[in-house]
């Protein structure tokens, strides 16, 4: 069994269990946000993606930076997984009243309304076929989901099929862990 599939369900496990802790610490965003592009750009690269960022959040947040950037990586591995060869994958942040908003965007495949609906549920692969291609275990989203709940913040998607998706993932940024977003 992979190594990194014991890890996903091991942290899955913790958290429902109510044994997974948040270590809040303050970071910049920018710069957990930078390496994340740092460790996927050869990933992107080999497909031909273009991958950007612009991140316009200059204070820095209060959050668990070790949860932050896992949210960050699973939704740029995704978003590089199911766009075609030479597309784009983008990164943006801004902030709004006391919420920092990171959406990452894609041109890839899109997930119809009612495939939505079930991307958070452990294992769940919208195209086992698809996934199978381009690897994946079904937990990256669950992960996503789990270690922004904890913090306080919410997910969202919006995607068309054949015109990509869009995941925002909104967080506290002064530490409120358990305040309740705007949705």
């Amino acid at each position: 069994m992979d190594v990194c599939l014991i890890n996903y369900i091991l942290s899955v496990s913790k958290i429902e269990a109510g044994k997974m802790e948040l270590h809040v610490d303050e970071f910049m965003v920018f710069d957990a946000i930078n390496e994340v592009e740092t460790m996927m750009g050869p990933i992107a690269s080999e497909k031909g993606i273009d991958l950007r960022s612009y991140i316009d959040i200059e204070a820095p947040i209060k959050a668990d930076q070790i949860k932050f950037k896992p949210i960050i990586y699973n939704l740029v591995s995704n978003a590089i997984k199911f766009s075609d060869n030479g597309g784009t994958v983008s990164i943006d942040g801004n902030m709004s009243e006391n919420f920092m908003h990171i959406s990452v965007k894609d041109r890839g495949i899109g997930i119809s309304p009612e495939n939505q609906e079930k991307l958070f549920q452990p294992f769940y692969q919208v195209d086992s076929s698809i996934c199978r291609k381009v690897g994946g275990n079904g937990l990256g989203l669950v992960i996503v989901k789990k270690y922004t709940e904890m913090h306080g913040g919410y997910v969202r998607v919006e995607s068309k099929e054949g015109e990509g998706s869009t995941f925002t993932v909104s967080l506290p940024f002064d530490g409120a862990i358990g305040a309740i977003p705007e949705q």
